[in-house]
């Protein structure tokens, strides 16, 4: 089961790896969209995830960026679409542990960019380094080929290496 939600937020960046003269090397803004997906089994109440939770760690995010200059994010790095989502998706793993989508969208020039992806667990001391997937425990789809095992550093089922 997957539940969704989406915000909005205005952002200005440069593009410098375009050089001097290209419009997307001076500073530029755009409207943004960002859908963020949650993939799990209803809990006892019947939810996946509180909607006022989900909402409030997502109007945070939403305040870290709207009407902010991209380029000044920590830990964002050069504010492509791709990077975008991988930077939403590390700050968002913590409160949004089943998070499995993320998708970046500037609709007025259409353009998106959809993130699926792992993050590697960070807590080696407990357990060798591996990379947490977030998915529930079944076999993955061919692209993974591995079974999963429960990770007891970061909560969620990783694969095997």
């Amino acid at each position: 089961m997957k539940l969704t939600r989406e915000i909005l937020f205005d952002a200005a960046h440069s593009l410098t790896q375009y050089g001097p003269g290209h419009p997307n090397a001076r500073v530029h803004g755009h409207s943004f969209r960002a859908r963020i997906t949650l993939s799990g089994a209803p809990d006892a109440n019947g939810q996946i995830i509180d909607f006022d939770k989900f909402g409030a760690v997502l109007e945070s995010l939403r305040k870290r960026l709207d009407h902010n200059m991209l380029n000044d994010i920590d830990g964002l790095g050069t504010p492509t679409l791709e990077n975008l989502c991988l930077w939403m998706w590390s700050e968002l793993h913590g409160d949004l542990p089943y998070i499995s989508a993320i998708e970046v969208f500037r609709d007025s020039l259409g353009q998106s960019c959809l993130y699926e992806g792992e993050t590697i667990c960070a807590s080696p001391a407990t357990q060798p380094a591996h990379t947490c997937w977030g998915k529930p425990p079944t076999c993955p789809p061919l692209r993974m080929r591995r079974c999963w095992s429960a990770c007891r550093t970061c909560l969620l089922y990783t694969s095997d290496a």
